[in-house]
């Protein structure tokens, strides 16, 4: 209270909202202490290293995930083309005469015991031994790809691979994958060829552009 006037006085402390500097001639230890929480500077001054270590994870996180996205779609597309493939062989071997579709496009069951497009014909179980190289040797490309198109390009070219394995390890033939892939789509002026051979040409041919495109990329960046 003011003692002159009798009024209530102001206390010059809670009137005052701006911060406090302390004086010249002041001690740093009159200086009110600063409560709020201190950020470290990096992480390596945290005590128990839990900045360090949930970045680590969360990076860690961020690259699993990718990786696994990559892999979904690798996976998920040889296995939609493995699927497709053997059941549209099925269907086709109990083809009994052709089917007529559009123009010269029709169905007509072949056996073929050489390569893609019938080529090769005879040499079967040297073929299934170069697809399970190539096999091999696309899942170990698998990886360095960087992208969705190019994982689902590689995806189609190993279920196509693998579709027409699966016929040379299954069906009759002579010796170790010996087997005969069954064709069925016959255009009339081209190899009867299946859905595993348009997997490995479209995505192949597809991979070769993919390459090409990220390749001239990188040059102009």
């Amino acid at each position: 209270m003011d003692s002159r006037s009798g009024r209530p006085g102001r206390d010059p402390v809670a009137f005052y909202s701006g911060p406090i500097r302390p004086s010249a001639g002041a001690s740093i230890i009159d200086a009110p202490p600063d409560t709020s929480p201190a950020e470290p500077e990096s992480a390596a001054e945290c005590a128990d290293g839990t900045v360090t270590e949930h970045d680590d994870a969360g990076e860690a996180s961020r690259t699993a995930l990718s990786a696994a996205a990559r892999w979904g779609y690798l996976c998920g597309t040889a296995a939609l083309v493995i699927v497709l493939d053997q059941l549209t062989k099925w269907w086709a071997r109990s083809l009994d005469e052709p089917i007529d579709l559009i123009g010269s496009l029709r169905f007509n069951l072949a056996f073929n015991s050489g390569a893609a497009f019938s080529r090769f014909e005879g040499w079967g179980s040297i073929i299934g031994v170069v697809g399970i190289v190539i096999v091999v040797v696309l899942l170990r490309s698998s990886l360095h790809l960087t992208n969705r198109i190019g994982a689902i390009c590689m995806g189609a070219v190993l279920g196509g691979a693998i579709g027409n394995l699966i016929d040379r390890a299954v069906q009759p033939g002579n010796g170790i994958f010996g087997g005969k892939v069954t064709d069925f789509i016959d255009l009339q002026w081209w190899p009867i060829f299946n859905v595993a051979d348009i997997a490995l040409t479209v995505g192949g041919v597809l991979l070769v552009v993919v390459g090409l495109t990220s390749s001239a990329k990188h040059g102009s960046a």
